[in-house]
């Protein structure tokens, strides 16, 4: 059994949508699949969501209350109530195409070895939208773009996600765009290095699975992270690499991020690769930081982080 455990902290309008488009697929696949949402605070208007959804769609949605956390302990919390042989965690603001989940269900006992990070594209428009599926805009939106409830509101709220679309996001894929980061670890991935140490570059949350007893034997995500945003998944992917864990990518495997907005994140990104550095005693990790501000390619970095002491 595959065991989907999607951390959620708030965001209610897009976990709505992820929870649609989940329900979908799993009646598409009639695969053996549990859903568990961590609700990472205990938010009343979450618990709500999860209800309503599997009311609305008669399926069964495990809910996991747990004092707010961030996603590292939200993620442990789940996969601590996981039944499934395999686990694949899914955020919150993430649309999966319905081969996803058959892809990660029916991986065999000799990927016990493997992490498996699909492709995650992005719906860039949609960081104007506080509920992407009805159209209503983001307070952000509405000031930096002028728009009141006239036509010019009304034409961005026609880029909405329908119901058709949330029950096969596969229909997105013709307007859906890669980052720079998700087409340089194809091309990385594609040159097919054999190097399990450098691998954890491709483990990055949104549509990522790991055997169960990998898992706890990994000790799960560092919830020293708290609750600054990044990195958290990298860091368990370099302590899987060191216990010969490698991480593949799975290309045909792809999800959608509902982009949004990103205010209140400043400095989290740098803070979490420092802390991943103090922790490893590798100074080559923050190499990183170039990397992301356009300095060096992906391979330099990668060098960096595993060049000898």
């Amino acid at each position: 059994m595959l065991s989907v455990v999607i951390p959620a902290g708030g965001g209610v309008p897009r976990l709505r949508c992820t929870l649609t488009c989940i329900a979908a697929a799993v009646r598409a696949e009639a695969t053996d699949i549990e859903v568990i949402v961590v609700n990472d605070g205990g938010l009343l208007e979450i618990r709500e969501c999860v209800k309503t959804c599997a009311q609305r769609f008669a399926m069964e949605f495990q809910i996991v209350e747990t004092p707010r956390g961030g996603r590292s302990k939200a993620r442990n919390v789940g996969a601590a109530h996981a039944c499934g042989d395999r686990i694949l965690f899914i955020d919150s603001d993430i649309l999966p195409e319905r081969g996803v989940l058959r892809f990660h269900s029916c991986l065999g006992p000799e990927a016990a070895l493997f992490l498996y990070r699909g492709t995650i594209v992005h719906l860039p428009w949609l960081a104007a939208f506080e509920d992407p599926a009805s159209g209503e805009l983001s307070a952000e939106a509405l000031h930096s773009l002028r728009l009141g409830s006239g036509n010019n509101a009304c034409l961005i709220a026609s880029r909405t996600l329908s119901m058709e679309t949330l029950e096969n996001p596969g229909l997105l894929r013709s307007v859906a765009r890669s980052t720079p980061f998700q087409r340089d670890l194809q091309c990385w991935f594609h040159s097919d290095p054999g190097d399990i140490a450098a691998s954890w570059i491709g483990c990055t949350g949104g549509q990522l699975s790991v055997d169960r007893v990998v898992f706890e034997s990994l000790g799960g995500f560092d919830e020293h992270m708290g609750l600054r945003w990044g990195a958290e998944d990298l860091e368990f992917g370099y302590r899987a690499a060191q216990a010969g864990i490698a991480t593949r990518y799975a290309e045909g495997s792809v999800c959608y991020h509902m982009d949004h907005s990103i205010t209140g994140r400043a400095g989290d990104h740098e803070w979490a690769l420092e802390y991943f550095t103090r922790k490893h005693g590798n100074e080559g990790i923050l190499r990183l930081l170039d990397y992301f501000a356009g300095n060096c390619n992906l391979a330099e970095a990668l060098e960096a982080c595993h060049a000898p002491a």
